[in-house]
């Protein structure tokens, strides 16, 4: 996703204030604000309408501070929105166009979970050299629990080159006693705020602009008032305004309210009553409007004037607050909108549901569909509402706004549901965010009833859906056989018709597939095997080639056969995928696929095929735009060149990755840093490699991935058996063996070598002359099964491995190998056409024979399988 997404809001959003020209400066609370930039945290906490934002903008402004301003709303209590609107603002405030790894990172958001993101934002900022001033706005709105978590995570470790600043209207959500201890926390009450005398003297006169022949008696109910309130600016602001409209209020004998919610109400309604009616009409039918333009004003009041009224209403100073530089877009001050829309709804509720209606219809015809659903559930039109949540599903699904997506949904009450397909995608997203239960159930009562429907093609294309989200949830829980139970009745009539089924992106960060959901996270069995060739099988039957739940499971199930020495099956799978459009172009799968293809090449020992297998796909993610990708593809690179003993090369496209074995280390760079490892470990540098280990294992037993615990473990003890410490090396290897022996974990060990080997046979040695341990049980027997396994592995002859390459399907003729010579030599088609004296087409059709004839799509991988047959041998390049 890019900064322009959503840009009518998006900047709005995160953009700095607009303030007056004439505002009464606060020297003394900003020099507050100056003083304590060196602590960790400031937080400003005060009732609506103590000038808290205005404060912060007005420092901000001043003090020439970069800053990364977010103003929060009510549906930003989405995790997965609410950081990566920070994660924007911090990219904007660090340099113009935005910091591009912070871009890449927003962009991830939805793909990393929580603990890894804060992880990789923490990191990321780290990097970063300027002082930068983070701004929360309104941060009472978020009320989300995993949000206030991670907001305290992110300020538990927040670099020291970023100080927080937030305005709430309550206490923060988490304890941060400790920073007060540490002197890292300045707090500006509801106290600090209040409007001095000079103050209070400076706003009537140069903000309010009140007439100075005002009455000495009007006067002094400004100076009650302001006693009465507390120096409360908003009162002010009403009071001044009210005092225009109404003599009586001058009276030294007249009371106000005791609170200032009665104060506020009293004195908005005062100043409401003596507006012309054009501009009360205006401002109750605007006041639904989270944000509003002259254009959505007009589509919702029907006044083609709505330009000028919104210029009258600014210019009358009636609480109407710029949002950008360019004066287009407003909204109206909490107080005063929550003012109007309580007088809207109890003078004509009727009306109210229609002016939510309108502005449903005009948001979603800009494309704002937030606005749109979220305007349809306050006025009550259901129906509209889930014709606008199907709509924009997937765009929220794509940005990973979840949690929106369930909020919408259970706004509509259970009696007023109506679709069955916004039903199934409800369980999705509940499968999705971890509620598996929840899915569980509401997937068995949407079986039922649709099992139910009269039509038959809806019935089938339902219960298809069902189907495959019980397939996602079988893929969160493992819960294999109830799938499989479901499964028979109906997998072999039905394919789900919608295409959010079959073009949900499972993968947008993970070299392996196997590490995702789809994959299992590395939990692949004979049992997934057998669900994944029937799921599979019947998707390609009905024509789902090319979906990408279809190559994705292949991908999982091709990475799966690597892993389990399989490396036939693995090869017929990867050219499966490869063939089809989306393994060509979607590199979530192509970055994986062509990895798993280079290790292949390795491990049938031909590191060079290795290599331009990966030079092609470092070309392909970069036609493709996918940078993100390419530290994965040089990290996979080093390990060619660490089991060639390379150690130059392998130094050098480490040094690529930007990483040093004196970081700590993040999930989201697992890949990275253990090859990092295992350079560090050729260079005898163990303690250093260990290190970084040791802080990775527990980010890989948090996340459950196991397929990550079971190459740390055994990294862990090729490492401690290079240092001498025999025992912690068995120890580390029987863990290794015990979580990977049961999922049939063979080329994660075999990958490492000789190094593995002789580790494997210590290992043998040393548990056949030592009486198990009375704690291991049975688990010690099931490693060194699994040990003696391997090491059987491992005494496979060259000579097995040379018979498993290809054989020519049709010999060669004397032109072709003309052609192929020069395909070695670098030519292009124009080039081989002028010297063979042929046009470019029949080139083109030249080259298709060869392809055909080596069973291969492109020129390196020609060039691959002609290095694999020898028919090169003897030719000069």
């Amino acid at each position: 996703m890019s900064l322009s997404a959503d840009s009518l809001f998006l900047k709005t959003k995160i953009a700095l204030p607009v303030l007056k020209n004439n505002l009464v400066k606060r020297k003394r609370l900003l020099q507050v604000l100056q003083e304590n930039t060196n602590g960790r945290l400031t937080l400003i906490h005060a009732p609506a309408g103590y000038g808290k934002t205005t404060l912060m903008a007005e420092w901000v402004r001043s003090s020439g501070q970069a800053s990364a301003w977010i103003s929060l709303d009510e549906r930003d209590n989405d995790p997965a929105r609410f950081w990566r609107y920070v994660v924007y603002a911090l990219a904007m405030a660090y340099s113009d166009p935005p910091d591009r790894k912070l871009m890449q990172l927003a962009g991830s958001v939805p793909d990393l979970s929580p603990e890894v993101f804060l992880d990789s934002l923490i990191n990321a900022l780290t990097e970063q050299n300027k002082p930068v001033v983070l701004v929360m706005d309104d941060f009472h709105l978020i009320t989300d629990k995993t949000v206030h978590e991670g907001l305290a995570y992110f300020l538990q470790y927040l670099p020291e080159q970023i100080h927080l600043l937030i305005s709430t209207r309550t206490k923060l959500p988490f304890p941060t006693i400790k920073w007060t201890a540490k002197a890292q926390l300045t707090e500006i009450s509801m106290t600090e705020l209040q409007f001095n005398e000079v103050e209070a003297a400076l706003y009537y006169q140069e903000v309010m602009k009140l007439p100075s022949e005002l009455t000495f008696q009007a006067k002094q109910q400004l100076e009650r008032l302001g006693r009465q309130t507390e120096g409360w600016i908003t009162g002010m602001q009403l009071a001044s305004l009210a005092l225009r409209y109404e003599t009586r209020l001058q009276q030294p004998d007249y009371d106000f309210p005791e609170n200032l919610r009665q104060v506020s109400d009293y004195l908005f309604h005062e100043v409401f009553s003596k507006l012309p009616d054009s501009i009360c009409s205006f401002l109750l039918s605007t006041s639904i409007l989270p944000r509003m333009d002259a254009a959505i004003c007009m589509r919702i009041t029907g006044q083609p004037g709505s330009r000028q009224l919104l210029q009258t209403v600014q210019q009358m100073n009636l609480f109407l607050v710029p949002l950008d530089e360019q004066g287009r877009w407003f909204r109206y001050h909490h107080l005063f909108a929550r003012f109007l829309q309580d007088r809207l709804v109890h003078e004509n509720p009727e009306g109210a549901v229609q002016l939510r209606l309108k502005a449903a219809q005009a948001f979603a015809d800009l494309g704002l569909m937030d606005e749109a659903i979220d305007q349809a559930l306050a006025g009550g039109a259901y129906v509209l509402a889930e014709t606008y949540l199907e709509q924009h599903f997937p765009a929220a699904l794509e940005l990973g706004e979840l949690v929106t997506l369930l909020g919408w949904m259970e706004r509509i009450p259970e009696e007023r549901k109506t679709s069955l397909e916004l039903a199934l995608y409800h369980a999705f997203v509940l499968v999705l965010t971890g509620e598996l239960r929840q899915a569980g159930d509401l997937l068995e009562q949407l079986e039922r009833t649709c099992r139910k429907l009269e039509d038959p093609s809806r019935r089938e294309e339902l219960l298809s859906g069902v189907l495959f989200v019980r397939s996602n949830l079988m893929f969160m829980d493992g819960d294999l056989q109830k799938w499989l139970s479901f499964s028979e009745s109906i997998m072999e009539l039905l394919v789900p018709q919608n295409p959010l089924y079959f073009g949900f992106d499972y993968n947008r960060r993970e070299p392996l597939v196997r590490k995702t959901s789809m994959g299992m996270k590395g939990m692949l069995s004979k049992t997934t095997e057998t669900v994944g060739i029937r799921f599979t099988g019947v998707l390609e039957a009905r024509g789902w080639h090319d979906s990408l739940i279809n190559l994705y499971v292949k991908q999982a199930l091709c990475e799966g056969y690597y892993e389990w020495n399989r490396l036939a099956e693995c090869r017929s799978l990867l050219r499966a995928i490869g063939s089809t459009r989306p393994g060509s172009r979607t590199l979530g799968l192509l970055v994986p696929l062509r990895m798993i293809e280079a290790r292949l090449y390795a491990a049938e020992g031909m590191p060079e095929p290795a290599q331009h297998m990966l030079e092609e796909a470092v070309a392909e993610a970069v036609s493709l735009s996918g940078t993100a990708w390419l530290p994965f593809l040089q990290a996979q690179r080093a390990r060619l060149y660490l089991q060639q003993n390379k150690l130059a090369e392998a130094k050098q496209a480490v040094s690529l990755l930007g990483i040093s074995a004196k970081d700590k280390p993040v999930y989201s760079l697992e890949f990275q840093y253990l090859t990092l490892v295992r350079l560090l470990g050729k260079q005898r540098k163990e303690r250093e490699a260990l290190r970084l280990l040791e802080l990775l294992k527990p980010q890989a037993e948090r996340e459950q991935q196991l397929a990550s615990l079971v190459e740390i473990s055994a990294l862990q003890a090729l490492l401690e058996f290079k240092s001498g410490y025999a025992n912690k090396a068995v120890d580390h290897l029987q863990q290794s063996l015990l979580l990977g022996g049961p999922y049939g974990y063979m080329r994660t060990f075999l990958d490492e070598g000789e190094d593995m080997l002789r580790l494997l046979q210590f290992y043998l040695q040393r548990s056949a002359g030592e009486e198990p341990k009375p704690q291991a049980g049975s688990g010690q027997s099931a490693a060194i099964q699994h040990a003696e396994l391997l090491i059987g592995l491992f005494l496979v002859s060259e000579a097995e491995n040379e018979a498993k390459k290809p054989a020519l399907l049709e010999p060669l003729n004397r032109s072709e190998m003309d052609l192929l010579i020069m395909l070695c030599q670098g030519a292009s088609n124009k080039q081989i056409a002028k010297a063979l004296a042929l046009s470019e087409g029949t080139v083109r059709v030249y080259l298709s024979r060869v392809y055909g004839k080596l069973n291969v799509s492109s020129r390196t991988q020609a060039l691959i399988a002609a290095q694999e047959l020898r028919l090169l041998d003897g030719y000069a390049p």
